[in-house]
């Protein structure tokens, strides 16, 4: 469980961003 919990985690750290810039560029344009 807390193995599963820590590897979401790690995803969503890396996966957040791009999409924060991609929504962020798509309001921007």
């Amino acid at each position: 469980m807390g193995l599963v919990a820590g590897a979401q985690a790690g995803l969503a750290m890396l996966w957040v961003p791009p999409v924060g810039l991609v929504l962020g560029g798509g309001a921007v344009s």
